[in-house]
């Protein structure tokens, strides 16, 4: 057995060593493919986990802690200095970009790159659009597709027309985006974006209401 586990190639191995007043657990790791301070953090997420469950057999594993005590003070040697606090949006720091170097990039991706004056143009666009449609405070939009360039103009899109946006994966069917546990409103909407990013993106409403309130929904999909 030992000539097997000795032929593997494993970064990080657990062992569990048996003796007369009990067990010990030691966790080895190849410092070459695991640094050391990563290889703390993870026997000590083992350590709190496996004290849980010992001690809590019946606990829900939705309700196991994952973070110890290393990796807290950890977290808090990170974010020992707070930066400062700006009291400003997100889409106003990016104006200041736009107004300061228009032709730098402000997006690299797989799909391609944009400067902070094309990326502000798109989003402006599309946030006339989404303000004609209803959206403003206090609208939630939800982002329904692949991560891309595209995203970023859509986020940055909703939060000028003054909305709330939040990143939602869809499984197609039918050319209709649907994920389980995702419904929208009675009087929803959903809008294309395509590349151009023309001023009157098509629309299509929702042909099945999926909820009885009275409210307006919006789903931005690619």
């Amino acid at each position: 057995m030992t000539t097997l586990i000795d032929q593997i190639q494993c970064h990080l191995r657990l062992h569990v060593k048996l003796f007369r007043g009990g067990f010990r657990i030691f966790l080895d790791h190849w410092t070459g493919a695991v640094s050391s301070s990563y290889g703390r953090s993870v026997a000590s997420t083992f350590s709190i986990v496996l004290n849980q469950i010992v001690l809590h057999p019946s606990r829900h594993i939705e309700n196991i802690s994952y973070l110890s005590l290393h990796d807290k003070a950890q977290i808090m040697r990170w974010n020992s200095t707070a930066p400062e606090r700006v009291e400003r949006t997100i889409h106003e720091v990016i104006s200041d970009q736009v107004t300061s170097r228009p032709g730098a990039e402000a997006i690299h991706s797989w799909d391609g790159s944009m400067t902070f004056e094309s990326l502000d143009r798109a989003s402006s666009i599309l946030a006339l659009h989404l303000r004609d449609m209803g959206v403003g405070p206090e609208v939630f939009v939800p982002l329904a597709f692949s991560k891309s360039k595209w995203y970023i103009v859509a986020m940055l899109g909703v939060l000028k027309a003054g909305g709330a946006c939040k990143y939602q994966s869809f499984f197609w069917r039918g050319g209709l985006g649907h994920e389980e546990g995702f419904a929208l409103g009675r009087n929803s909407t959903l809008t294309e974006i395509s590349p151009s990013l023309g001023p009157s993106p098509s629309s299509r409403s929702s042909p099945t209401p999926c909820s009885s309130r009275q409210r307006k929904d919006h789903a931005l999909l690619t």
